[in-house]
């Protein structure tokens, strides 16, 4: 019964996204986002499914700063996967509704995930 609960079992966090600040100057403040992780389970793979949760981008710089997005295998970012954990084998099968945001000085973004 545990395997069929497993059978559709993504775990996507932090290692799955890349992000890149793009700015003219030094970026200095730093960035913060969430959610850390989540777990998706039963997911009909195929369909178009919006995740219903937002990445939240927070530019801590005092600058405006543009972030590029990007969905990566958690191998390519993590290089091991939790054991029991199978890797996602397209990562173009997560994506956001943008690659692009421009966040405002000390502000925040949000980009709907979906899958």
């Amino acid at each position: 019964m545990e395997n069929l609960y497993r059978r559709w079992f993504l775990i996507l966090g932090l290692g799955t996204v890349l992000i890149i600040g793009l700015c003219s100057g030094s970026f200095a403040g730093g960035i913060k986002i969430s959610p850390g992780a989540f777990c998706l389970q039963e997911i009909n793979v195929g369909e178009d499914t919006d995740l219903g949760v937002d990445l939240v981008i927070y530019n801590l710089s005092d600058e405006e700063q543009v972030f590029i997005v990007k969905p990566l295998k958690p191998s390519e970012a993590a290089g091991k996967l939790l054991k029991g954990y199978s890797d996602i084998p397209d990562a173009s099968w997560f994506y956001f509704t943008e690659n692009k945001i421009k966040i405002e000085p000390n502000g925040k973004g949000k980009l709907r995930m979906h899958l």
